[in-house]
């Protein structure tokens, strides 16, 4: 940078010349502001130390390697002096509009030397260097809870009866033996195999159906339903496995004539399922029919018989239940094999029963930490109730066991806090990989426990190769192209003497005016790009399910608020600070699954645990929050749940264990709650779901229990609920799902991909099929509570909890071929990560583990 700045001065001594380039130097040096530049993220695997918001040099003790960033000048000046009758200009400051000092000069005739100043400036740039350091682990990933069930009676008979064997028929196209070949009718706890030989024909790929009797348990792939079934295939192999209403339909391949085998065991118990649930009397067929090349089946020649022996009237109930009552979920859904500060939270609501001393017992896998009364054990578990008193707690080998009395029926809880820390305790080891099923049993008045008819079940997953902890310091040292200038100026003055004075002076009345030039420097300050905190720890305690709604409405946080009671409490940001919308707390019971949304009123859904965990929507509206439609938007219980508002009409979509934990979606139109299609029309049981509607279409992204847990998108045509392109689509596990359509109705989907480490992969589809944006796994380590929006340009973006960055929030932008490197949020750990996008800025609100779990927001300054 050079600037020359030329002023004749007629002054009468040299004294005055250096006085005049000192004030020039105060006054010009003073305009110069250093300009704000925010470091950008470094394109490296490893994060760069942040300096316009957060700062990484807090953890674990790292030395700060930063070199402030500087320009360091110098100035030159020459200046010459030549006799001569000019005008002597004398200084005057003038204040600009700018507020930026200018000079400006009065004549008036006398004789002076003339001096010719230049001023020369060099800038030299330095650079900032930054040390960084790498910290992977896993966390546990987290996925809201399994569903529940509704109680169920049961009844024993008295055999009146002779039995009757089945009838086993040989023929061409196969034979069929059932096995037992008697049940009681109106019971549960049946487990039925049904096994077919193949007939005189080799099968290609061929089909298998078995017509399950109406009345009986409907066939089921969720472990935990009374109509469970496995398969199990000698000789061949099963391609797929579906349902259709009572059908068990299957599809073999390569099975042998006169040999090959399949059994299908209906009911089986072996993942805690109750067994499952026969009717009738008499001789009952159970219809089988086959095609070994194709799906149009005929019947076998003779389908097997059971003997259903009939209740009579003679029948006295037994005063031990079959099965417990009440139901049961459990947090997190997914946890690595082999991890440890492991926290379980097993909730169980009463049934119909109330409680006097009743016992819950909870079985646990071997090789877990061992439960244990000791605050500082792993497995020490804690207890907390509601409308009851906890009175003791033990545990047997691998159960926990607790005690409780006067827990109220129907609303009544229990929590247990399996690897409870708040003691001091290092949290819960666990082990295994695969699916859990965790046996709870009750009784309500004693120590006689039965299994309640839904034990809530976890995935234990393998660990990745971020599992252990390297606390690794890499020196990294990246040049920032964006430098901040302090200004550091040397003064060098450099004044060559050139003053050829003439002792002899001529006065004349011509004076020849010196026109005097005003230099007023001006400074144009684009401000760069950063997250600004709207807000850090601004709820009174702990925050969880965080949810965030930016619109024309204002910026709303709703959240469980941990200081109510586990009630929702939504807050509003006015511009200054947040305030609470119509009071905190404000739910009936404590909410689970929640979300906030704002369509000119603010709108709040959650899983009311104190009400059987059914789905209810809540709308603020003249000062108060009230139900809509006066009822709860679900008949029994909701999981998963999701919230759209559509041109005012809102929409919700959750796990409907009225229908086997298939989605369900319901609309409020005027004054009712209406289906929209059928409800729990999936396959099988839908989790982790992410709902939304474009241009009155609705969209629903979904955890495929049918698809092996794999991503499946669905949407309603106007008349039902279609596929969008295949179903379970992801090459593993999908988790932490989030769904958006961009401005011309093109779903993109991120999820948690199991297929890939459980990083976080984002799809779209072309219309034919789903294709990835970016790379798949594109995250440094797993990511979770991930949730992605659009910017104005139409470009997508995620917020996320990321392990690679010790569980720190945050967002990566796609930039046209992938996902730009990571830019940190958090000061620390964040859990329920929220993202939304209004008026150009995005936001993004997470519960602050560093900040002692409470709600943190963000926004975005500048172009995004």
């Amino acid at each position: 940078m050079q600037k020359n700045l030329q002023q004749g001065i007629k002054m009468s001594s040299r004294q005055a010349i250096v006085a005049l380039l000192s004030l020039f130097i105060a006054v010009f040096g003073c305009t110069r502001q250093p300009n704000i530049v925010t470091p950008t993220a470094p394109n490296t695997p490893v994060p760069a130390t942040s300096t316009a918001i957060i700062t990484l040099t807090h953890t674990i003790g790292i030395p700060s390697n930063t070199r402030t960033p500087a320009w360091t000048g110098t100035w030159t000046y020459t200046s010459t002096a030549t006799p001569t009758v000019t005008e002597t200009s004398m200084l005057f400051f003038t204040d600009t509009p700018s507020g930026v000092p200018s000079m400006s000069a009065t004549a008036t005739g006398t004789a002076s030397e003339t001096y010719t100043l230049t001023l020369t400036y060099t800038a030299t740039p330095t650079y900032s260097y930054t040390g960084t350091y790498t910290g992977t682990q896993t966390p546990s990933l987290t996925q809201p809870p399994t569903g529940t069930a509704t109680d169920t009676s049961s009844f024993t008979a008295t055999a009146t009866d002779t039995q009757t064997p089945t009838a086993v028929s040989i023929v061409m196209n196969g034979t069929v033996v059932m096995s037992p070949a008697t049940a009681y009718g109106l019971t549960y706890g049946n487990t039925i195999a049904i096994t077919y030989t193949a007939g005189t024909i080799t099968w290609t790929t061929g089909t298998l159906k078995i017509s399950i009797p109406a009345g009986w348990s409907a066939p089921s792939l969720d472990p935990a339903r009374p109509g469970y079934f496995t398969v199990d295939c000698a000789g061949g192999t099963i391609i797929t496995k579906a349902i259709s209403g009572q059908d068990i339909i299957l599809t073999v391949t390569g099975l042998p004539a006169d040999t090959g085998t399949v059994t299908i065991t209906y009911g089986d118990r072996t993942y805690g399922g109750s067994g499952a649930l026969v009717d009738g009397s008499g001789s009952v067929t159970v219809p089988v029919s086959v095609d070994e090349d194709g799906t149009a089946t005929v019947p076998v020649q003779n389908s097997p018989l059971i003997f259903i022996i009939p209740a009579t009237a003679t029948v006295t109930p037994t005063g031990t239940p079959i099965f417990g009552s009440g139901s049961i979920t459990l947090t997190p859904g997914i946890v690595t094999s082999g991890s440890t500060g492991n926290v379980l939270t097993f909730i169980y609501t009463a049934g119909s029963t109330p409680w006097v001393n009743g016992t819950l017992r909870i079985t646990l896998p071997s090789g877990w930490s061992a439960p244990s009364t000791n605050p500082a054990a792993a497995g020490y578990y804690y207890v907390s109730t509601t409308a009851a008193s906890w009175i003791a707690t033990g545990s047997g080998g691998t159960d926990l066991v607790i005690s409780v009395s006067d827990l109220a029926a129907n609303t009544g809880t229990i929590i247990v806090y399996y690897g409870y820390k708040g003691f001091g305790g290092p949290g819960a080891m666990i082990t295994g990989t695969g699916t859990y099923r965790l046996l709870t049993r009750v009784d309500e008045s004693g120590t006689d426990v039965y299994p309640v008819v839904m034990s809530p079940q976890i995935i234990v997953i393998e660990p990745t190769a971020t599992v252990t902890m390297t606390h690794t310091i890499t020196d990294t040292y990246t040049v920032t192209p964006t430098i901040t200038e302090t200004h550091t100026i040397t003064q060098t003055h450099t004044i060559t003497e050139t003053h050829t004075i003439s002792p002899t002076f001529t006065e004349t009345l011509t004076h020849t005016a010196s026109p005097t030039s005003t230099v007023t420097p001006t400074f144009t300050s684009t401000p760069t790009p950063f997250w600004a905190v709207l807000g850090k720890a601004i709820s009174d305690g702990t925050a969880e399910y965080v949810s965030l709604s930016v619109n024309s409405d204002g910026i709303f946080a709703g959240f469980r608020d941990m200081q109510a009671g586990g009630k929702g409490t939504v807050l509003q940001y006015s511009g200054t600070g947040w305030s609470p919308v119509g009071g905190k707390g404000f739910t009936g019971g404590m909410a689970y699954d929640c979300a906030v949304s704002s369509y000119t009123y603010q709108y709040f859904v959650f899983r009311d645990a104190n009400d059987s965990d059914r789905v209810k929507l809540m709308k603020y509206q003249s000062g108060s929050w009230t139900l809509v439609g006066g009822t709860a938007a679900s008949t029994g219980a909701g999981l998963y749940t999701s919230l759209f508002i559509d041109a005012g009409s809102p929409y919700v979509a959750y796990s409907d264990s009225d229908k086997g934990g298939g989605a369900t979606v319901r609309r409020f139109a005027f004054t009712n709650w209406t289906d929209v299609g059928v409800p729990g029309f999936t396959t099988g049981t839908a989790g982790a779901m992410s709902l939304y509607v474009h241009s009155s279409t609705p969209y629903i992204a979904y955890q495929d229990f049918a698809q092996g847990n794999r991503l499946s998108v669905d949407k309603h045509n106007g008349l039902k609920w279609v596929p969008v392109g295949i179903q379970g689509f992801s090459d593993g596990i999908a988790a932490y799902i989030s769904l958006k359509c961009d401005l011309s109705g093109t779903p993109y989907v991120a999820y948690s991909d199991g297929g890939n480490g459980n990083r976080l992969t984002v799809k779209r589809f072309s219309g034919t099929q789903w294709e990835t944006v970016g790379t798949q796994g594109f995250s440094l380590g797993e990511a979770s509570y991930n949730s992605l929006f659009f910017n104005s340009a139409g470009e997508p973006s995620v917020a996320f909890s990321d392990s690679g960055y010790s569980g720190r929030a945050v967002v990566m932008k796609y930039n046209g071929s992938n996902f730009a490197p990571a830019i940190i949020l958090s000061d620390g750990e964040a859990a329920y990560v929220s993202a939304g996008y209004y008026g150009g800025e995005p936001y993004v609100a997470f519960e602050d583990l560093h900040n002692n779990s409470k709600l943190t927001v963000l926004k975005y300054e500048g172009a995004y």
